[in-house]
């Protein structure tokens, strides 16, 4: 038998074993129509690809493709499996950035049903959560991407389509302006707080007008990119700013002096960068 997680479940009368086989995670070797090369032909070429759309192998020895249907929501199709046919849709999910949820098809007591599931992507493998009956069990490492080997290198051979540059810039001064004017002193934490505030509400609203124009125009790699950033409360750049609001020297920051005007966040979610000039 393929990876099998093992629940035991507590009944008014008696334990029960329940063995859900993980079709993700069970693929072996069969025979098989769909390729690896024609699923990318039918489902992932000519274009860029989101944070987790890829081909990805299964410990096991199995292989799926996992490709955008719309918007955010993505599927999973089989092309190698010991359990269900090649061109087989195994999950339905929904999310962006590192995250995703949605359900997954497995093997309960010999019955395929979709279960809940969740796919948390770190770099280019996949941590599998699945929960069922009120069991909840985490695969790490369930998935590793095998194509592309560089969705970054992937995805600049076909450019910005939106025209759009993933940055977003903010005037640190009128932010700081604003904050001495209400009450608030320098190099407070009180200050500082209510600087990180305007400078978030001032990102959120310039991501959201960006996201729009990249929506419409169909580049959902820059809008995804761009709602991880408008999303992302413990993003580094704020975590950043609040280290040089509260210790300028010691964090070695030109945040008061007179000349800094501007502030550029670069990068998304927790891996923001953040400079000012």
């Amino acid at each position: 038998m393929d990876y099998v997680l093992n629940f035991m479940l507590e009944s008014s009368s008696m334990k029960k074993l329940l063995a859900i086989i993980i079709l993700g995670i069970a693929f072996i070797g069969n025979a098989f129509a769909l390729s690896q090369q024609q699923a990318i032909s039918q489902y992932l070429s000519d274009r860029p690809l989101d944070n987790i759309e890829g081909i990805y192998r299964i410990p096991t020895g199995g292989m799926i493709a996992i490709t955008k249907s719309s918007g955010n929501n993505y599927n999973c199709i089989a092309i190698r499996s010991s359990i269900v046919s090649s061109g087989t849709l195994t999950c339905s999910l929904n999310g962006s950035g590192n995250r995703y949820s949605g359900t997954i098809l497995v093997e309960v007591n010999n019955q395929l049903q979709n279960i809940n599931g969740t796919f948390e992507l770190f770099n280019d493998t996949i941590n599998l959560t699945v929960s069922y009956a009120g069991q909840t069990v985490t695969k790490p490492n369930a998935y590793t991407r095998i194509w592309p080997s560089d969705i970054k290198s992937h995805n600049a051979k076909f450019g910005n389509n939106s025209g759009l540059d993933p940055k977003i810039t903010f005037n640190i001064s009128e932010k700081r302006e604003q904050c001495e004017a209400i009450g608030f002193k320098p190099k407070t934490e009180k200050f500082a707080d209510c600087v990180l505030k305007l400078v978030e509400l001032d990102v959120k609203q310039k991501a959201d007008s960006q996201i729009s124009v990249a929506q419409n125009t169909g580049d959902s790699q820059i809008a995804n990119q761009l709602m991880q950033m408008r999303n992302d409360n413990n993003a580094q750049y704020l975590i950043d700013l609040g280290q040089q609001l509260l210790t300028p020297q010691s964090s070695n920051s030109n945040i008061y002096l007179p000349q800094t005007q501007n502030c550029t966040i670069m990068g998304f979610g927790s891996f923001a960068k953040m400079n000012c000039n």
